[in-house]
């Protein structure tokens, strides 16, 4: 019984003409263009106050002398008997 008096509700609404609500007359809300958006509460994943991680002290390299590099080249190509004269014209 109660689908029928729900029926006959929705018969007489549907059978109303339907009257639109007048319009407000107050002004839509305006936002200038140059505002910023609020900040979020939450921070970023990204932290910018803290610096990058240092290498451990072992990864740093040791700054090698020309002198060190020279005499380490020379001594590596003499065990393996490395023939330099080739290179050299003939003066």
């Amino acid at each position: 019984m109660k689908y029928l008096k729900k029926f006959g509700k929705f018969t007489e609404a549907a059978a109303a003409p339907a009257t639109k609500p007048a319009p407000s007359t107050t002004p839509a809300p305006t936002v200038d263009p140059g505002t910023k958006p609020e900040r979020r509460d939450r921070p970023t994943p990204v932290r910018r106050d803290r610096p990058a991680a240092e290498p451990d002290p072992q990864a740093k390299l040791k700054k090698a002398k020309v002198q060190d590099v020279i005499e380490n080249f020379l001594t590596i190509s003499r065990e393996e008997g490395f023939n330099f004269k080739k290179y050299f014209p003939k003066a």
